[in-house]
């Protein structure tokens, strides 16, 4: 856009062309960026008597115009952010605010006296910004929303009452903020948002705010105060800390509860009325980009909702602006990738015709003007080569905008089923002794699953699960309100007795039925990490901390299970993601412990090895963890680092297994270090050595299963090269094999099966006969092959033996086809949730036959009865 169609579009930038010292300073600045430190530095060259407000405001309303000048140069030149313009007129606010407060208060102080608190402590007013200015998001044009507050109540030396010496100050900060003066003005200021609105006091103390929270504020409050801060004050401040605490307190509840879905209902509700009015003025001529059809609001909403949603349990989640929300939305996996991305393009796109059309006349507008030279002038300014190309992109951007509200929007669920089934009747017993309401809520979600599930069996799970939740009726209500939730909820319960267990487990689950990827095909690990270390850094205690490992590690396993019974993965895939899963949460884990305990980075010199299933990447969704640690501290040298070192893995185990309200990570079993049980919890790496100088074979076979997992990476390395020397020893093959035909014995021995069905891990040609097979050919030819050292599992590792002669292919290739079904319908069986997978033997019989052929066919002699 040249500079005469500038001046022809923009009346507020053709009437600063009059003013050709003003207009030489905009054309000086434009060319970098419109930090905070440059307008300040613009302040500081302002001639103004900064003890008269003024003075103050006149100079304020000049420097304002020279802002916006200096970005409308650099809008229009595609130069400048979104970022920076917002951040450029927040600071401006800021600093408004700052300045004109000063001699304010001085006056006001010369006039009625200092107010102190009952300690003799001076007060002052704290002005807490909201919405746009409270989340460095403030339009060109826009008003500023404040409420006034003091820290406490006190009184001045000369008896007047702080909160009247303060809502003087306050009415005269409004007034010269707001009223236009020769120069224009600064900002207009909206303080209808305080407690009560117009009727509310002007100034009040934050003991009163807080009380208010509890006893009178409604739920669209809580979006408000979301994006609340103390404009005047550090966020290091005490009052910053004891507001950002109330907010915190009041915004995110732990669990969402009935008037938090009420809310968002109503709130929605507003929305949609809101787009029937902004339709109506669109017939007049007018297209409101902010309270239309797929607006700014409605990116506003989603982002809210699904913040306040999950917020509470997700302290990542309680941040004010909504770009950065909208990407840890991604990464907390409650959005997917793709449409955050599309949303945050979105945005900036309608913020920025927002800053437009606000620029043509410095109005407080969100409209698009209808008429054809106007719109024309507007894309031009946006950078669009013709009228057409802007029309498009803004009826794409509304379109999508609209349907992610739309998708987002809960359903207002009507009582279509009212015929009462006997088994419902069974179960609504349960809730005689509940409120009228509570029973109203189970009965209607009784009779959902009654009209979508049949089967008896199915219907009990569900129905126990409502049993469970019923308590907690905001769990009702997101059934009743989201149809994606009824969906799902009923898939998992039919698909999976252990899923239905797992979700009566942890009803707080419910609300990750919500997110549409849940059980997309791929699970972005990365965004997990991030989403978990940012969850972690934003819990302020020990117990939340643990709380966000248990959330965050029970919504993955519950996203792995949808994946799961989506049919999305096998169940290796299944097995390596809980595997990852578990490494991660490990890590996460230690790290807090080794805070907690203060003593510096105890994690030098410290590993923690996996051995059984974690080790072998073959976790279950129930599996325990057998963990072993080892460190380089000597106890002779160093008794205090090696009681250090003990006390961070018993602090390590607590944070894993004990119980809290988000209940318990994992059951850990130690008991494979070296001497068990008798044996020390921490190992020095030169004793864990020469145990196995004298160790039973078993050792050896369970060391074939380990692997460096968390901890130093120099003292993993060092396990795995001793590792490598320990399985590599040269054994000869009758001492192999007698040894672990001895133990096969044993374990088949303490696991007896006196049913008619064929247990799957451990009667004759199951699972565990195929890896001792397996882990027999290892310690008795790895000194041979070492690619039969490497971890790489049962299948991988039976195949290179194969490769190698030491057995049949043919033979291997059945027993391999049958391990994996084997592990198939023991994964089945689990899900149904059997903790001992047992099935006919006469569906057994072809895979069990393969695999005892190929323990035969290597020259073992194990059990064949079980």
């Amino acid at each position: 856009m040249l500079s005469s169609e500038l001046v022809e579009y923009s009346n507020f930038f053709s009437k600063l062309t009059q003013d050709p010292s003003l207009l030489e300073q905009v054309h000086a600045h434009a060319k970098i960026s419109l930090t905070p430190e440059i307008i300040e530095s613009l302040w500081q060259q302002q001639n103004a008597l900064k003890t008269d407000a003024t003075a103050c405001a006149r100079a304020l309303a000049r420097l304002r115009k020279l802002v916006l000048g200096i970005l409308i140069l650099r809008e229009v030149s595609a130069q400048a952010s979104l970022m920076e313009v917002e951040r450029a007129m927040t600071a401006l606010a800021e600093l408004a605010l700052r300045v004109l407060l000063e001699p304010l208060e001085q006056q006001a102080f010369e006039r009625f006296g200092v107010p102190k608190n009952e300690s003799g402590d001076p007060l002052s007013l704290l002005v807490i910004g909201m919405g746009k200015i409270g989340a460095f998001e403030l339009n060109v044009s826009s008003d500023i929303d404040v409420v006034y507050a003091i820290e406490e109540h006190g009184k001045t030396d000369r008896g007047v009452d702080a909160l009247e010496v303060f809502e003087h100050i306050a009415e005269r900060l409004t007034w010269h903020l707001s009223q236009p003066n020769q120069d224009g003005f600064v900002f207009r200021v909206d303080t209808r948002l305080r407690p009560f609105g117009d009727v509310g006091p002007k100034v009040l103390s934050l003991d009163a705010l807080e009380h208010y929270f509890m006893a009178h504020a409604r739920f669209w409050e809580r979006c408000a105060w979301m994006k609340a801060r103390i404009l005047n004050a550090s966020l290091n401040n005490p009052a910053s800390k004891k507001l950002q605490q109330m907010i915190k307190a009041f915004v995110f509840k732990r669990y969402t509860d009935y008037t938090t879905i009420d809310g968002i209902k109503d709130l929605a509700s507003k929305i949609a009325a809101e787009r029937s009015k902004a339709r109506e003025h669109a017939r007049f001529g007018q297209s409101d980009v902010k309270l239309g059809r797929g607006g700014i609001r409605e990116i506003e909403f989603i982002v809210q909702s699904l913040a306040i949603t999950h917020g509470g349990r997700d302290p990542a989640l309680q941040n004010p602006a909504t770009r950065s929300l909208l990407s840890l939305l991604s990464q907390r996996q409650r959005l997917s990738a793709e449409i955050a991305n599309r949303l945050d393009e979105a945005y900036v796109f309608l913020r920025r015709i927002e800053h437009a059309v606000q620029f043509e006349a410095d109005r407080q507008t969100h409209s698009v003007p209808n008429e054809e030279i106007k719109r024309r002038q507007l894309a031009s300014f946006l950078g669009f080569s013709s009228l057409v190309q802007f029309d498009l992109e803004l009826e794409n951007t509304r379109n999508f905008v609209a349907e992610q509200f739309e998708a987002l929007l809960p359903s207002h669920t009507e009582k279509v089923f009212t015929t009462v089934t006997p088994r419902v009747t069974a179960w609504l017993a349960a809730a005689r002794n509940s409120n009228e309401a509570t029973q109203d809520k189970l009965r209607q979600v009784l009779l959902i699953f009654d009209q979508t599930i049949a089967e008896d069996e199915v219907f009990a799970r569900a129905a126990r699960f409502a049993q469970t939740i019923m308590r907690r009726r905001t769990y009702l209500d997101l059934i009743l309100t989201y149809p994606i939730v009824r969906e799902r909820l009923v898939q998992l319960m039919s698909a999976s007795a252990f899923a239905a267990d797992y979700l009566t487990r942890h009803p707080i689950l419910l609300d990750e039925l919500i997110d549409p990827e849940m059980d997309s095909m791929v699970n972005d690990w990365p965004q997990f990490d991030a989403g978990l270390a940012s969850s972690l850094k934003a819990s302020e205690d020990t117990e939340a901390k643990m709380n966000a490992l248990r959330d965050a590690h029970h919504a993955q396993v519950l996203r792995i299970l949808a994946r799961d019974l989506a049919g999305h993965l096998t169940v290796e895939e299944v097995s390596d993601q809980l595997s990852l899963l578990a490494d991660k949460i490990l890590a996460a884990a230690l790290q807090e412990a080794r805070e907690t305990l203060d003593q510096g980075d105890l994690t030098e010199g410290l590993a923690i090895l996996a051995y059984g299933r974690l080790g072998a990447k073959e976790l279950a969704y129930t599996s325990d963890l057998d963990l072993v640690f080892i460190s380089d501290a000597q106890a002779d040298r160093e008794p205090e680092r090696v009681t250090q070192l003990t006390r961070l893995v018993q602090r390590l185990l607590s944070w894993l297994s004990v119980q809290t309200t988000s209940g318990r990570l994992f059951e850990i079993d130690t008991r494979l270090r070296p001497n068990g049980n008798a044996g020390m919890l921490v190992t020095n790496q030169e004793a864990f050595a020469r145990y196995f100088d004298t160790a039973a074979l078993w050792e050896y076979q369970a060391i074939t299963r380990a692997r460096f997992c968390v901890g130093d990476l120099r003292l993993g390395n060092w396990f795995e090269s001793l590792r490598h020397q320990l399985i590599a020893k040269p054994r000869q093959w009758e001492e192999v094999a007698v040894q672990v035909e001895t133990m096969r014995r044993r374990v088949s021995d303490n696991h007896p099966n006196r049913s008619n069905l064929f247990c799957i891990k451990h009667d004759p040609g199951g699972l565990v006969d195929m890896e001792f097979a397996v882990q027999a050919i290892i310690l008795a030819y790895a000194s041979l092959y070492p690619d039969l050292i490497d971890n790489a599992g049962t299948l991988a590792l039976a195949t290179r033996a194969a490769g190698h002669g030491l057995i049949d292919q043919d033979i291997t290739l059945s027993a391999c086809d049958a391990y994996r079904h084997l592990r198939y319908l023991q994964h089945l069986r689990r899900m149904q949730g059997e903790a001992i997978a047992r099935v006919s033997k006469e569906q057994i019989a072809v895979y069990a036959t393969a695999v005892r052929t190929f323990v035969q066919a290597i020259g073992l002699n194990f059990p064949t009865r079980s």
